[in-house]
């Protein structure tokens, strides 16, 4: 009887393949991202463009802004000279209408003294003597209603061309004057007679005494000299 024994196997060859030694794994190349501005630099750019567009957009407001302030100051000073050149202009054509109906009332006079120097003395009705003795006489009896309605109708006329002649003194330059002395004018009409000359006196006292608003007969007129304090008394009344 043979005894059966295991098949025992010769160990395996380990110098049949050489022995590699490991490859170490070369590290992979990335190629590098190109360089990027910083996030801070680029805001700030931004904000600096913002702000010079800011600057430029205010500069060009406060220009505008002036532009229209000087347009507005042009038509302010154009609109005072149109103003002030009809008020020149309505003045003159007021002086215009009164001039016509003084220099008719020159006229008249002249004429109505020529033709009394024209009368001969020897159409003369009456002699001096009886001439005086009737002065007298209706010096004693006063004066008469004729007498007393010419001299109210003479200062009447007077009156209203002190008044016109006021009026129109509304002026800067009659305002200058006033300030520093009287404001003086004249009218070609004269009250010849006392009654007419106390008549116009009785007219002016409501605009100031007869210190403030001084009256002067002269043989051409009548002239007038009037102060400040007259001359606000009368704009007060005829305002």
């Amino acid at each position: 009887v043979q005894e059966s024994h295991p098949a025992v196997l010769p160990p395996a060859r380990q110098d049949v393949l050489p022995s590699v030694p490991p490859v170490a794994a070369a590290p992979l190349a990335i190629p590098p991202a190109p360089a990027a501005a910083p996030e801070g630099e680029g805001s700030s750019q931004l904000l600096l463009q913002s702000q010079q567009h800011q600057q430029e957009l205010q500069q060009r407001l406060q220009e505008l802004q002036q532009q229209r302030q000087q347009e507005e100051q042009e038509e302010q000073e154009e609109q005072q000279k149109q103003e002030q050149h009809q008020k020149q202009g309505q003045e003159q054509q007021e002086e215009a209408k009164l001039e016509p109906a003084l220099e008719s009332q020159q006229e008249e006079k002249v004429d109505a003294s020529s033709s009394v120097n024209d009368i001969p003395e020897e159409t003369q009705l009456f002699d001096d003597d009886d001439d005086d003795d009737e002065g007298e006489e209706a010096a004693m009896l006063g004066p008469s209603a004729a007498e007393l309605q010419a001299a109210e109708a003479k200062a009447a006329e007077v009156f209203e061309l002190f008044k016109k002649k006021l009026l129109s003194s509304r002026v800067p330059k009659c305002e200058e004057i006033l300030q520093k002395s009287r404001l003086q004018f004249g009218v070609p009409v004269r009250c010849e007679t006392d009654l007419a000359k106390e008549a116009i006196q009785r007219l002016l006292l409501k605009y100031g005494d007869p210190e403030r608003l001084k009256i002067d007969h002269v043989p051409k007129g009548t002239k007038f000299f009037v102060d400040r304090d007259s001359r606000n008394k009368f704009a007060e009344l005829h305002a």
